[in-house]
């Protein structure tokens, strides 16, 4: 039973330096990979629940720090709006942000996919996520 309990028995659920998550991780990647509009974000939705990184990361990054052949991210940059309402890449506050992040073979196939799945929405060839730099 999980509910808001960690969940050990779930086969999603994970012991990642100490930190287990939780079975509401598991309903929501469950309920975005059936729900007909929120499907499109299951890529997006495991990956941040598998990498631990954070949305501005994530969507700051470029085909170029998906190193595929070292299984492994490379974070040194995140995008932010600023208080005009625009986007820009800024390093990362701290420098234990600029940070090399494992991936699983899974997480791999769910960049692939994100990738492809956002090409024809592309204002920038080398960003891996649709983005709102102009």
């Amino acid at each position: 039973r999980c509910g808001r309990h960690l969940c050990r028995s779930c086969p999603e659920a994970m012991e990642t330096a100490g930190i287990v998550i939780l079975h509401e991780s598991c309903i929501l990647k469950k309920a975005a990979k059936e729900d007909a509009h929120f499907s499109r974000y299951y890529d997006a939705i495991y990956i941040l629940f598998h990498t631990g990184l954070r949305i501005s990361e994530f969507c700051g990054l470029t085909v170029s720090e998906i190193e595929f052949d070292e299984m492994r991210i490379k974070v040194d940059h995140q995008l932010q709006r600023t208080s005009q309402m625009k986007y820009v890449i800024e390093e990362p506050k701290t420098e234990s942000g600029t940070r090399y992040v494992p991936m699983t073979e899974e997480v791999a196939e769910c960049y692939i996919a994100v990738y492809h799945g956002s090409l024809r929405h592309q204002c920038n060839p080398e960003c891996l996520y649709p983005c709102k730099l102009r």
